[in-house]
């Protein structure tokens, strides 16, 4: 380890920190904004760690859908009622939040993927912005409230399969060896997506539902 004290280098904790892939969310904000800590880097005071049962959940799962627009309005409206204030997540907010299991969530593991590669550089940030605006605000956004609301959207007559149709088109990057291939798999995933008429009308259908607007009217 660099840069840090013999505290840290003596410290078991910190070792095994240290050494593993964790989810972690900023500590002090009206809701959660996660990302993977990769091996080999500490996180600091500001960070807390997400503690779950990796058996039932995925952390690039929970990471996802922590990060979505229906838990951000969940936690702004039911746990802070819009206060401007922030809280701490690390005294028992977290466990308030619902989390719904899929059995099989590789889409959305895919899905993180995607996310944190095009987020993973400053430059990547900035040059793919309207690419990571569409993955993450109509395709993840899209998929969370069909997972979250599809019985309701069932009752008001909007039958969705949202979720089978897009998993057609997602191919794993995590295998793939340079950035270059990795960019360009999501380019050409999101394009066929694009051209999917019946992929793209079910996104306007789930974004048209009035418990959706509300969702999306509050982030704005």
């Amino acid at each position: 380890m660099n840069y840090v004290t013999n505290f840290f280098k003596k410290s078991k904790t910190f070792t095994e920190e240290f050494k593993h892939e964790r989810l972690i969310s900023t500590k002090i904000y009206p809701y959660p904004r996660c990302v993977i800590k990769p091996r080999n880097v500490l996180f600091g005071a500001g960070i807390i760690k997400l503690v779950f049962n990796e058996e039932k959940a995925d952390k690039k799962y929970l990471c996802l859908l922590l990060n979505s627009s229906l838990i951000e309005y969940f936690c702004r409206k039911y746990l802070m009622n819009f206060s401007k204030l922030t809280m701490n997540l690390n005294t028992g907010i977290l466990p308030n939040i619902p989390i719904k299991l899929l059995p099989t969530q590789k889409p959305f593991i895919i899905l993180a993927d995607y996310m944190l590669f095009l987020n993973a550089t400053e430059e990547r940030r900035t040059k793919e912005k309207e690419l990571i605006e569409f993955v993450d605000r109509r395709i993840i956004d899209s998929l969370v409230y069909e997972l979250y609301f599809k019985e309701k959207f069932k009752r008001d007559g909007i039958k969705t399969n949202l979720l089978e149709l897009v998993e057609l088109y997602l191919k794993d990057i995590s295998n793939l060896n340079s950035d270059e291939e990795k960019l360009k798999t999501i380019k050409e995933v999101v394009e066929k997506i694009k051209n999917d008429k019946k992929i793209m009308e079910q996104i306007e259908k789930i974004k048209s539902h009035h418990w959706v607007r509300v969702v999306e009217g509050e982030r704005k």
